[in-house]
């Protein structure tokens, strides 16, 4: 697979969350981006996993007095 596939499934998995209503949808949304994530690492070994989950929007990413901190965007 490829950074496009990788961007391309990122983008679906985000898009799909911004419309999910209920937190417990947006909860389901995340455990299957995680689950993305974890097959998605074992098949490449470069693949960027916060990354990844920072693009489905699992985790939302904030740079403070130059450090970046992650938290979960729930």
């Amino acid at each position: 697979m490829t950074r496009k596939d990788f961007e391309l499934i990122a983008g679906v998995l985000s898009n799909i969350r911004k419309v999910t209503g209920t937190k417990e949808g947006k909860e389901n949304l995340n455990y299957i981006a995680r689950d993305f994530a974890d097959a998605l690492e074992d098949a490449h070994p470069r693949f960027d996993k916060f990354r990844f989950l920072v693009a489905c929007g699992v985790w939302k990413e904030e740079i403070i007095d130059g450090v970046t901190h992650l938290s979960t965007d729930n």
